[in-house]
């Protein structure tokens, strides 16, 4: 089986080391191979059949020729999986009018059920 893991200045890379490793180093053996591009489409490609990678759900949730593996039988967008990282806005204080209509949009019922649809 190939493994195929993320260049160490990806944030995917160190979510997974942190979250999924506690903060040991990835493994190396002749199957890991160390990509330097940061790109999931090119990298599952280059996994084929026979491989491994770690990804957000976002960059595979539409993806046709892999499958998520669920962990605790949970799936990344199930309220229980265990592997989540949060997100925050930054913004310039004072806040522009765009910004204020974009966060209004963004924690309204609508904005989040539109950003769980797509996730």
């Amino acid at each position: 089986m190939k493994v195929i893991n993320r260049p160490a200045v990806s944030c995917t890379h160190q979510k997974f080391k942190e979250q999924v490793l506690g903060g040991s180093e990835f493994a190396t053996a002749p199957n890991v191979t160390l990509d330097q591009r940061d790109a999931t489409t090119p990298l599952l490609q280059v996994l084929g059949k026979n491989g491994i990678d770690y990804a957000t759900f976002a960059q595979v949730v539409n993806q046709r020729t892999v499958r998520v593996v669920p962990v605790n039988c949970a799936t990344p967008d199930a309220g229980n999986y265990p592997y989540k990282r949060q997100l925050y806005y930054a913004y310039k204080n004072p806040p522009s009018q765009a910004v204020k209509d974009f966060l209004g949009y963004a924690t309204s019922s609508e904005g989040q059920k539109a950003m769980l649809a797509r996730n």
